[in-house]
């Protein structure tokens, strides 16, 4: 669409075409990568916020860095569908059918890390802990 106003334009037919696509490629490559970084900032921010409201006592500190069930499967299901993107070959693991398998072992065993905080709560504690964590985990999928 923007091509062909620009197409239309005397200035544009006397241009070489090359470095135009280019700049447009480079600008589009640029502007992709900050919205993707923005979005992921967004989505990392609202697994803490959701962690700290819902789960507050499930955190583990390491030093400074505290860390629960929904952090650990908020960064472990993005940081493994880019892997198994690499390791499929394809642009992204998210329509495939491993992707959604890592994602549900992702956000399954990230409690189990924690289990030592929940292994004496009510089985609706512990059912909902895993239901966070999936839910949380297989919405790296939206990303």
């Amino acid at each position: 669409m923007i091509l062909d106003r620009l197409e239309a334009t005397p200035e544009f037919a006397s241009m070489e075409k090359g470095p135009a696509v280019e700049l447009a490629v480079g600008v589009g490559s640029l502007l992709g990568f900050v919205l993707s970084l923005g979005v992921s900032a967004l989505y990392f921010s609202l697994a803490s916020i959701l962690e700290s409201r819902l789960l507050p006592s499930l955190r583990l500190g390491f030093g400074r860095l505290t860390l629960g069930p929904l952090a650990i499967a908020s960064i472990g299901s993005v940081l493994y569908l880019h892997l198994l993107a690499i390791l499929l070959a394809v642009p992204t693991a998210k329509g495939e059918w491993p992707g959604f398998i890592v994602v549900a072992l992702v956000g399954l065993c990230a409690p189990l890390l924690f289990r030592r905080q929940w292994i004496q709560g009510s089985a609706r504690t512990k059912i909902s802990i895993f239901a966070l964590s999936t839910g949380v985990a297989a919405s790296a999928l939206l990303l």
